[in-house]
């Protein structure tokens, strides 16, 4: 269960901006957290989540017991401007 959680945790805060909290679509709050594009924390997060996400996609196929719902944040980049959406 440890190399779920770390997998997990590792691909939510390498694809969620540091500094904001993960955000149920049904709670309406949009806001928008500008991150640096050459945050150094944001690099190294982005990087260990890249490096687990075999991992994690293997867990959401076959979901540990306790384990019901599987969020993925995508980065979008649109010339200089880049966003991240939950999927």
């Amino acid at each position: 269960m440890k190399h779920v959680s770390r997998a997990i945790l590792s691909l939510m805060l390498a694809l969620a901006p540091i500094s904001a909290e993960a955000q149920d679509s049904s709670q309406g709050d949009d806001s928008v957290v500008a991150v640096a594009p050459d945050d150094p924390d944001m690099a190294a997060a982005t990087a260990q989540a890249r490096a687990s996400l075999d991992e994690f996609l293997a867990l959401s196929q076959t979901p540990p017991p306790g384990t019901d719902t599987f969020k993925l944040k995508v980065m979008i980049k649109d010339g200089n401007v880049t966003e991240h959406f939950w999927v």
